[in-house]
């Protein structure tokens, strides 16, 4: 998808008109926690995985944002179950979905009419023209993301390019896989990687932090493997194994950091997670 103008409006008041929190300036979940009671914010927007350590430090730590609103999913679709715990842990009146870019200086296009779906982008905003083209189209921004539009024109993510996973010559989006093991029980944090198979080229790996680190075992890398094959075709299925970590690795703007994630899950050698709590790695060295 591509770009031709872009908004000038403050991220926050492109759509509500409020004053707010950006996320990318948040650090760690219990500095978060501490920053929303002390500034009594009304707004919130943030990437998935913030909202989700968010939501989650005030569960776990029984906190009361009265003042907390409304709140915005940035960047990238909200996962269902990230979705749940937000509403759970906040007394919102309302909870939305934005998609900006970086290089266009913010918000490009936001959801207006009362539906929110993890794969949902959104109305183009003011200023804003938004086509989907192949890439190297000159003339446009490419924002390198996958996805469509429907007869409304409202538009629709898949995925982004740079982490899709070639298995067996067929494309898979990782996105899709996240957002199921997000819903399983005891599932802090979860991303999808691709990482060398000697059958398929590349096949996707999971790395997941589990609320209790106890649970880390062979026996719930193999339940979510299961849980995945039941769900989704072959090609998208776990063959490359599940990696438990004591905690998922970020970049500095809060996202997680996928290209860490491939070094990690590229080789079982345990010298190359020295530097990073690797709770336990399963692989089907067999398949």
């Amino acid at each position: 998808m591509t770009q031709g103008a872009a908004s000038t409006s403050p991220w926050a008041k492109v759509f509500h008109g409020d004053n707010g929190t950006k996320g990318p300036g948040l650090s760690s979940e219990d500095k978060n926690s501490a920053r929303v009671g002390f500034r009594e914010v009304s707004f919130i927007i943030a990437t998935p995985q913030l909202l989700h350590q968010l939501a989650d430090c005030a569960l776990r730590n029984h906190a009361v944002v009265p003042s907390l609103r409304k709140v915005v999913s940035i960047g990238y679709g909200l996962p269902a179950s990230i979705r749940a715990t937000v509403k759970r842990a906040f007394t919102l009146t309302w909870l939305g979905s934005c998609y900006g870019l970086t290089e266009a200086c913010g918000v490009v296009a936001g959801f207006l009419d009362g539906q929110l779906a993890s794969s949902i982008l959104g109305y183009p905003g003011p200023l804003v023209q938004m086509k989907v083209r192949a890439l190297h189209q000159r003339f446009w921004s490419a924002s390198r993301d996958l996805g469509y539009y429907d007869e409304r024109g409202q538009f629709f993510l898949l995925e982004r390019l740079k982490n899709l996973v070639k298995c067996g010559g067929t494309h898979v989006a990782t996105a899709e896989l996240e957002e199921a093991l997000l819903a399983c029980a005891g599932v802090v944090d979860a991303a999808v990687v691709g990482r060398p198979h000697e059958v398929y080229g590349e096949s996707a790996v999971a790395a997941v932090v589990l609320k209790n680190c106890a649970d880390a075992t062979t026996k719930k890398a193999r339940r979510l493997q299961e849980m995945i094959a039941a769900r989704f075709p072959e090609h998208m299925h776990l063959h490359g194994g599940v990696i438990f970590l004591g905690q998922m690795p970020r970049t500095g703007s809060g996202k997680i950091d996928k290209q860490r994630l491939r070094k990690m899950c590229a080789t079982t050698s345990a010298e190359c997670k020295m530097d990073w709590p690797v709770l336990l790695f399963c692989t089907n060295e067999t398949e």
